[in-house]
């Protein structure tokens, strides 16, 4: 499950594996570690120092380069009662995420704030091509922007670097049936093909994320407690 904390390790220590020793500069030594605030500068130095680890050809580098220096591509627009829901990260140097306030994006933001395995997260960052046909037989070619984009060292100890889309399943059993191509079920997975072929091309991964990979619990006790984290980290 995304964001789930890591078991118990063998060796009795609390949290399973120690996250990477370069996560410390983030105040990051334990799953249940509040992000140190340091600067926005700070930050994105951190970050593009990690792009020649990921081993990217020089079309994926210069991606994550433009995301990590760059401003989100749009901006969340809310609707109705689901106003955009601003969150302030000090992982991220004091910057402003955005998203849904009732939807699945809100919870990640949450999960992505206090998971020690992401380096980073930028919201509404890229433009990624995708290709899909209408029943008509119409074929549609257009740009989408996916939720989040991380930068991320799993449990697997394997620097990533991708983006992240998050949908309920019944929305995609709607587009996957309207949008021919856009989204497909392949076994309990749901795939966006074409965008993940163009991030593969860049050496980028591409998921999609539906509720059954939300941790809502675990975010609400972290939104509940954070202004405890974040007073106790700063005294």
């Amino acid at each position: 499950m995304l964001g789930a904390f890591p078991k118990d390790g063998a060796d009795g220590r609390q949290g399973g594996p120690r996250p990477p020793r370069e996560l410390e500069a983030y105040g990051q030594t334990t799953p249940w570690a509040a992000p140190k605030l340091a600067s926005k500068a700070e930050v994105d130095q951190r970050l593009l120092d990690l792009v020649p680890e990921l081993g990217l050809p020089k079309s994926g580098q210069e991606v994550v380069e433009a995301i990590i220096l760059g401003e989100p591509v749009r901006r969340v627009r809310g609707a109705g009662s689901n106003v955009t829901f601003r969150y302030v990260s000090w992982k991220m140097g004091g910057e402003t995420r955005e998203a849904e306030s009732r939807g699945l994006e809100k919870v990640a933001l949450y999960s992505y704030e206090y998971d020690p395995f992401v380096w980073g997260y930028y919201d509404q960052a890229w433009e990624v091509p995708v290709t899909y046909r209408m029943p008509s037989g119409h074929v549609v070619r257009r740009l989408h922007v996916p939720d989040f984009f991380l930068i991320k060292t799993p449990p697997s100890g394997v620097l990533t670097a991708g983006f992240e889309e998050w949908k309920r399943t019944d929305a995609l059993e709607r587009l996957s049936c309207e949008k021919l191509g856009l989204y497909v079920k392949v076994g309990s997975a749901w795939l966006n093909p074409t965008a993940e072929r163009w991030c593969a091309d860049r050496g980028l991964s591409y998921v999609v994320r539906t509720e059954l990979d939300c941790p809502v619990v675990r975010s609400g006790n972290l939104a509940f407690l954070e202004q405890y984290l974040r007073r106790s980290d700063a005294a």
